[in-house]
């Protein structure tokens, strides 16, 4: 079984596969999809939704995990993030894979114990458990990992 991970953000979209194999867990691929911030949002979308497809394509996820939305002070911020999340979910449903979300307070939990764990815990959490080399460009990857690696666990019934 393989799992796409996937942080939510228009700027950065942190990405990442975890498949579950006879050898256990393992991190496929990770990264960050990035958007020309000189373009408008309907470009931006555009771009995001044709990375998605790359992505599905080139690994075949069984089930996308991402992040769902709560809304905090910044509701521009939110309204956004919330266009990005349905171009997520008509990626997928374009793909025929099913789609399921986090909370970001239930996922520190399972990780960290903690649903009020740091990027930073969590970015340190992820790279001990996945054997990770240097650090993260963005917290966007790591939670990304952090997804797709409960999702793998939820999906399996490990969890």
């Amino acid at each position: 079984m393989i799992i796409l991970g996937l942080d939510p953000g228009i700027d950065r979209l942190g990405w990442a596969f975890i498949k579950d194999s006879e050898e256990g867990i393992e991190l496929i691929h990770y990264g960050l999809i990035t958007t020309d911030k000189t373009k408008d949002s309907t470009h931006r979308l555009g771009e995001i939704a044709v990375d998605l497809e790359q992505l599905i394509t080139t690994h075949h996820p069984d089930i996308i995990y991402i992040e769902k939305l709560y809304f905090s002070v910044n509701v521009k911020t939110a309204m956004t993030v919330a266009e990005v999340r349905g171009v997520l979910k008509v990626g997928a449903a374009l793909q025929n894979i099913e789609l399921r979300e986090l909370h970001p307070m239930q996922l520190k939990k399972r990780i960290l114990g903690t649903g009020k764990g740091t990027k930073k815990e969590m970015q340190s959490a992820m790279k001990s458990l996945f054997k990770i080399e240097g650090t993260f460009k963005t917290d966007d990857v790591a939670d990304a990992i952090a997804i797709a690696y409960i999702g793998i666990l939820e999906a399996t019934g490990q969890m």
